[in-house]
């Protein structure tokens, strides 16, 4: 019975997300790619099988944060993308249904791997205050540096705004390449660190540190990601609160988002939250699969020779993969159209890559099992939460370094098993005046 619930939330936001691509975004954005065209509707009808086919194959609870990670991938990427191939014109024919069919079985493979974690982890042991001080030292410096390399920002920001200062930062970044790797950490793992254990400890002070420490970055390099992540990491912990988290609060929680974003813009008479958060975080990365199939389908590979065998020859040095997409889709060369693992893996090796890359990112959901294996769920989940985010919109490779995947297995391998418990206060007293102890006498 459970398992109908799930089917129905999955139709339900299936359509969802097709009716806002045909009545929302596609009139909007349709010269930058996005446009609807109609299905067949017995071929709709089986793309809408084949979804809950897949989500019937998935865990129905979340016992390890694997389990979690494959659920956030399927809702933020594997449904999204169907159904924007499905509608978005780009794909036609034998190769639309192909890459339907490979992402779905990716899928599949991904949800048995993340049932699973590696050999037991060892625990390193190191007292707890002396582990968050060494913490609390490795983010100040790294603002320290991220203040002394680019300068920080504190002045008041908007989304219309985000693009010069985007651009500006990517400037003076490059003079300083580390920061690729710093600032992710910061924002994907350390910053939502601080957020969990203020929101589980009750340690207002750290929740509050974490908060404004994303507000800076949001405000320094203009990624709107960063300033989300503040309601994804709040969200997850809620719905992952009770004994047994399953996924329809998740396909529901996504879903709800989703007409909340509408509703807003309905009131408000804008667009902005349907295009920050329907378009760009959900249909756009979709799209951009279709569109990484249609350009390279009878093109060169790359062969993974820009991330696992860079002695391969790399058919791409004059002019970059996500630049050409950009030019072909969205009609500006100038654009670089970043793709999630799906596409990603497309360009590196067909099919046979996207299957590569499922596989790889299976990999890395097992050993989040294993280093958080003495973890609860939800503060397992806040760790990793954006770093999962991330491989939803770029490829596999880059994620795990500069998105924080790698990061936040470090971290959760060091951090005590009790860091996220609420530490009870010491209890006082209930003894009255002392009484004297009278002693009987023979």
């Amino acid at each position: 019975m459970a398992f109908v619930g799930i089917a129905m939330m999955v139709t339900g936001y299936a359509e969802t997300l097709r009716l806002i691509l045909k009545l929302k975004i596609a009139p909007v954005y349709s010269y930058a790619g996005l446009r609807y065209e109609d299905a067949a509707r017995p071929e709709y009808i089986l793309v809408l099988l084949l979804l809950i086919a897949v989500a019937w194959s998935l865990p129905t609870t979340f016992r390890r944060v694997g389990e979690f990670g494959v659920w956030m991938v399927y809702v933020i990427s594997v449904i999204p993308s169907t159904v924007a191939i499905l509608f978005g014109g780009t794909v036609a024919g034998s190769s639309r249904w192909m890459t339907i069919l490979t992402i779905a079985g990716i899928t599949i493979g991904i949800g048995q791997l993340a049932r699973v974690r590696f050999l037991e982890t060892f625990e390193i042991r190191s007292p707890p205050a002396l582990l968050w001080y060494l913490l609390s030292v490795i983010v100040i410096g790294i603002y320290l540096y991220l203040a002394i390399a680019v300068g920080i920002r504190t002045q008041y920001l908007t989304f219309s705004d985000v693009y010069s200062v985007r651009a500006n930062y990517s400037e003076s970044a490059g003079a300083a390449p580390i920061l690729g790797y710093l600032v992710p950490t910061l924002s994907n793992v350390l910053n939502p660190l601080l957020m969990a254990r203020g929101l589980y400890q009750r340690r207002w002070v750290y929740l509050v540190a974490g908060v404004l420490g994303q507000l800076l970055i949001y405000l320094t390099t203009g990624e709107k990601i960063v300033l989300l992540s503040i309601g994804a990491v709040v969200l997850t912990a809620a719905l992952l609160r009770g004994r047994r988290p399953g996924p329809g609060r998740l396909v529901l929680g996504i879903t709800t988002l989703t007409l909340m974003a509408i509703a807003l813009d309905w009131m408000l008479g804008s667009e902005i939250f349907t295009s920050l958060f329907v378009r760009r975080f959900l249909i756009l990365p979709g799209a951009l699969v279709g569109a990484y199939v249609w350009v390279f389908q009878d093109a060169a590979k790359l062969n993974f020779s820009q991330d696992l065998l860079p002695f391969l020859d790399n058919p791409y040095q004059t002019q970059s993969p996500g630049s050409i997409v950009g030019g072909a889709f969205i009609g500006d060369p100038h654009s670089n159209a970043v793709v999630n693992f799906f596409g990603h893996g497309f360009l590196n090796a067909g099919y046979a890559g996207m299957a590569v890359e499922g596989l790889f990112f299976g990999l890395l959901l097992v050993a989040a099992n294993t280093v958080t294996q003495r973890h609860s769920l939800g503060s397992a989940a806040l760790l990793f939460v954006m770093p999962i985010v991330g491989i939803t919109n770029s490829s596999i490779f880059t994620a795990t370094l500069t998105g924080g995947f790698l990061s936040a297995i470090v971290v959760a391998l060091v951090l005590p098993s009790d860091w996220s418990t609420r530490r009870p206060k010491p209890a006082r007293s209930s003894r009255g005046p002392s009484q004297p102890i009278q002693v009987g006498s023979g």
